[in-house]
């Protein structure tokens, strides 16, 4: 019995990550290469495709984007932010609004769609945006 104890402690020592490196990235997104970087901590995260916009693993809206348009918010990310930064004040009220969130997204995506999340991000009040990156292979 002690045994089994002790594997599974070193088990959960072993695979617990205190660096923020546990994020649910998609099957087919492939991170952007960065050669200087830093562990980013733990914040919302928002995941940028061609296909559209998550948050959290919720669906927050659609891509492709035209760029004629004028309006490129993105009200279901306004509303779903809005419902986190309520939680994140209502747990800690006597601690400022960080606005913390990171950005993960495929290094083919278009620009103009990160853009747009950005624009979204920043506009509901989070202003410290991370995107999450990989390490090249060869340092």
């Amino acid at each position: 019995m002690i045994d089994m104890f002790t594997i599974l402690v070193i088990f959960l020592l072993m695979n617990f990550s205190a660096t923020g490196e546990i994020f649910f990235i998609q099957k087919n997104l492939k991170l952007p290469e960065a050669s200087h970087g830093r562990p980013i901590d733990t914040a919302p995260l928002v995941t940028v495709s061609s296909q559209g916009v998550t948050l959290e693993a919720e669906k927050v809206g659609d891509n492709p984007v035209r760029l004629e348009e004028s309006d490129q918010a993105l009200p279901k990310l306004t509303a779903a932010l809005e419902q986190i930064r309520i939680m994140i004040q209502t747990m800690h009220p006597d601690e400022p609004f960080k606005g913390n969130i990171n950005i993960q997204a495929d290094e083919n995506t278009p620009l103009v769609y990160i853009k747009r999340v950005m624009q979204t991000c920043i506009l509901a009040g989070w202003n410290e945006i991370n995107f999450a990156v990989r390490e090249p292979l060869n340092k």
